[in-house]
């Protein structure tokens, strides 16, 4: 998080500390991997440890995650002409983005 802060000796940047990375993805009501998730995230809630999330964006950049922790899946959408769907987040505190050279 970095924030424009005005002293008194001029303007200056303020980098508070690394805020690491949250990650929203959103799948069909039909996807088999409802199930991995929410089986991921009971286990993290009866103490289990963090994932590792690599996700590689149609740039081919990646975004690898560590100690990744699953929310719950936010409302189910339904009602329209599309299937429904279920939103997911993932966030860590340690987040490394790599291939940023493919992007240009």
């Amino acid at each position: 998080e970095v924030d424009k802060t005005q002293g008194t000796d001029g303007a200056g940047i303020n980098i508070a500390t690394n805020q690491g990375a949250t990650l929203q993805f959103t799948l069909r009501e039909t996807s088999r991997s409802i199930k991995f998730l929410s089986d991921l995230r009971l286990r993290q809630e009866n103490g289990g440890a963090g994932v590792t999330v690599v996700a590689r964006t149609g740039a081919d950049i990646l975004l690898t995650m560590t100690e990744g922790y699953i929310s719950r899946p936010g409302q189910l959408s339904t009602g329209d002409k599309k299937q429904g769907s279920m939103q997911f987040t993932i966030t860590s505190a340690e987040d490394e983005t790599t291939n940023l050279s493919s992007a240009f």
